[in-house]
């Protein structure tokens, strides 16, 4: 990861994006580094489960590495179905420092078929689904709500909406 962080660092970014981490011995590998170099970042992991990580490692004890580093401004789930997103926020709330963020863009759950090698139809969450979960999410202590891989722009149109500033 060091070349790219040093590029986007000299580059100017406003905060790095370590993004999809599958396993605490990454995790760890990023809060070294985050160290090393002295510049803000977010981590978000990819989970199996909603206590696990893709390696099948504990997810709280994931986040409980990254949160431990002063540059890490947020940690929270990327790349995950939506279904394990509420009790993954809850662990982040639980396990984080109280002024860091929680982050969550899940990709909509659609399920892949290894045999034909398509998507299988009809097995993407709703935008209004989505979005009704991003609401309970929010309730639990998510405070940067998105969306990943095979969300669409009329999911994110309907996250922008939802959660809109009401007018007074």
């Amino acid at each position: 990861h060091r070349p790219r962080v040093r590029a986007l660092v000299e580059a100017g970014c406003d905060v790095l994006a370590c993004e999809t981490v599958p396993c605490l011995m990454e995790a760890r590998a990023l809060v070294a580094l985050l160290r090393e170099v002295q510049f803000p970042a977010w981590v978000t992991f990819s989970c199996r489960s909603g206590t696990e990580v893709s390696s099948g490692e504990d997810f709280r004890d994931c986040v409980a590495a990254v949160g431990e580093c002063e540059y890490v401004v947020g940690a929270g789930v990327n790349c995950t179905r939506p279904s394990f997103v509420a009790e993954l926020v809850a662990t982040c709330r639980d396990t984080l420092p109280k002024d860091r963020h929680v982050i969550v863009y899940p990709n909509s759950g659609e399920e892949w078929c290894g045999e034909t090698h398509a998507w299988k139809s009809g097995t993407a969450t709703a935008d209004e689904a989505f979005v009704s979960m991003a609401r309970d999410w929010a309730a639990r202590g998510a405070d940067c709500v998105g969306g990943c891989c095979r969300t669409s722009p009329s999911t994110i149109r309907a996250l922008a909406s939802a959660f809109a500033p009401k007018a007074s």
